[in-house]
């Protein structure tokens, strides 16, 4: 969408920026690792993997605060989407008990957990 959004004349993308980036919930660094780790793209799924034994590396008990991220609004990949170095890297729940391991090829088949709204109305 934010790759999309770039058509629009500037005078349109000042009002559609703020709102895209006040909504940027989907651009958690924990989301995009995933994206990352599932990505067909093997260079991108071994970014992934990096990013995530790098928050492994740098782990710290207690609670994660959640913080939209500034967006990227030239990404052309969900990789590029936020700047990683502004960022405090903690690591997805679902990968915590995972083996990962950069020589092997893994297939990372995870559980189909609803998402939106109505799924999870119907869940609870």
């Amino acid at each position: 969408m934010v790759e999309f959004s770039r058509f629009f004349p500037k005078n349109v993308l000042k009002i559609i920026d703020p709102v895209i980036e006040r909504n940027a919930f989907f651009c958690h660094p924990e989301n995009i690792l995933l994206a990352l780790l599932t990505d067909e793209d093997l260079t991108y799924k071994e970014l992934g993997i990096r990013r995530v034994l790098k928050a492994r590396n740098n782990y710290k008990p207690g609670i994660r605060l959640f913080t939209v991220p500034s967006i990227n609004f030239k990404a052309t990949h969900c990789s590029q989407l936020i700047f990683w170095d502004k960022v405090k890297l903690s690591e997805p729940p679902l990968t915590k008990n995972m083996e990962l391991d950069l020589g092997k090829t893994v297939k990372f088949d995870f559980p189909p957990f609803p998402c939106h709204t109505h799924a999870v109305e119907l869940w609870s």
